[in-house]
């Protein structure tokens, strides 16, 4: 992207107060913004004031003077001398059409990406800055075979990047990084997470990434199952999806998932509650008699009650053993007290604390 001459910044220098005073005061009548602090507060920082900052950001920034004790390689100006002089090309800087030309072809939301100096750059575009920056609201970096990972939700302030070398990303570029952050956030072969589509609980098969045309969202290769093709989504517009640390237990081939402090348990159908389980399980224990024998199942030449833990029932088109399903209780009876536990501590410390505050200051 071309642009024209870009805004010069500047330093005004003199030997009286009172000069200073009434440039700055005549900067502010074409457009800048005066010093926080006087003359007379700063004169420890010398008779210098500048519109240099440490960023080059905005249009709002390049206006802000400051009282400066400094030397930078850039336009000085010696009152009263240059007293005119200065006015001029202030107010100059302010009216170049660099400032106007804001031509970008990028959308919000598209990925951009720079390479420079063996540093790879992809970022999320918001809109395109002053001072030839883009504001976006999320970036990565990879730089010199290291990894350095810098994200920014939707809450944050803006982050500014110079435009630079910044191009629409490719597919490569947006799969090798985000590819990248993604190993380092731990979806790794193994490792349970839930996708941020349907909120089912997948686990990861390989580390293949692909984002099948959508930009907006990153895929990565699961265990084959019914709800998708061997692929879950882990990101998604601005988002990560949620790595599963709880205890995951089978019935049959369905693995339950059990964070702490839940009532219910993760599959890839969805939630199961605790309740649902629990009446499962006091249906199976009261099962009937008859002359007060009790009705049993019979199996090769066996016979069991229908809630001996070996005995294989169902729901839907899944099976499972009994003594799995109770061990899925029992789990999620532990979770349940962990979660009691917590808050009981929550509610109670304060107390135990203010007694405590209470016994200290009769001391005193």
């Amino acid at each position: 992207m071309e642009t024209s001459k870009k805004p010069e910044y500047f330093v005004i220098t003199s030997e009286n107060a009172k000069l200073v005073e009434a440039i700055v005061e005549d900067l502010t009548k074409i457009g800048y913004e005066s010093p926080s602090t006087t003359v007379t507060q700063s004169q420890r920082l010398g008779l210098n004031c500048t519109n240099c900052g440490l960023n080059e950001v905005n249009l709002n920034d390049f206006k802000k003077l400051k009282y400066w004790d400094m030397t930078a390689s850039v336009k000085t100006f010696v009152l009263p001398q240059q007293y005119q002089e200065v006015l001029d090309f202030a107010k100059t800087q302010l009216e170049l059409p660099y400032w106007k030309e804001k031509k970008c072809n990028f959308k919000t939301g598209e990925w951009i990406c720079s390479e420079v100096d063996n540093c790879i750059t992809l970022a999320r575009f918001e809109k395109l800055g002053d001072l030839g920056t883009v504001e976006v609201k999320e970036y990565y970096q990879i730089a010199y075979e290291k990894f350095y990972e810098k994200q920014y939700s939707l809450f944050d302030q803006p982050v500014y990047l110079f435009l630079g070398n910044f191009k629409k990303a490719t597919n490569n570029q947006i799969i090798d990084v985000l590819a990248r952050v993604a190993r380092n956030k731990g979806y790794l072969k193994g490792i349970k997470f839930k996708d941020l589509v349907n909120n089912a609980i997948f686990t990861v098969d390989a580390e293949v990434f692909d984002i099948f045309g959508k930009e907006d969202r990153l895929y990565i290769r699961v265990k084959e199952n019914s709800l998708s093709n061997k692929t879950a989504s882990i990101y998604k517009d601005y988002n990560w999806a949620e790595i599963i640390t709880g205890v995951t237990l089978k019935f049959g081939d369905i693995e339950f998932t059990i964070n702490k402090g839940s009532d219910y348990a993760e599959t890839k159908f969805g939630k199961i509650t605790k309740e649902e389980i629990q009446n499962a399980i006091n249906w199976l224990d009261a099962f009937p008699f008859i002359l007060k024998h009790p009705v049993t199942i019979h199996d090769l030449g066996g016979y069991k009650t229908i809630n001996n833990d070996s005995v294989i029932i169902g729901f839907g088109c899944q099976k499972g053993k009994v003594g799995e399903l109770r061990e899925i209780l029992k789990e999620l009876n532990k979770s349940i007290e962990v979660k009691k536990e917590s808050e009981e501590s929550l509610i109670y410390k304060p107390l135990i604390d203010l007694k405590i505050d209470a016994i200290a200051r009769e001391q005193y």
